[in-house]
């Protein structure tokens, strides 16, 4: 997962530069969180949400790929 982090860490600060301060400049500037703390839940609900996610054996798959 790692690698995947510093993908999606990359993506952001290209992307939204103002957002990627926020999360990772450590306080009082920003909130100080680690990749792990915004970047684990996301991966881990992407396509496993309530009534509407693909299902394990899907999501597993899609997970294989992408990373």
């Amino acid at each position: 997962m790692a690698r995947t982090y510093q993908l999606i860490d990359a993506l952001l600060l290209h992307k939204l530069p103002r957002l990627h301060g926020h999360f990772f400049t450590p306080e009082p500037s920003g909130l100080g969180l680690s990749h792990h703390q915004i970047f684990e839940p996301m991966m881990r609900t992407l396509f496993l949400g309530p009534g509407q996610g693909l299902g394990v054996e899907l999501a597993t798959r899609v997970w294989d790929v992408m990373v």
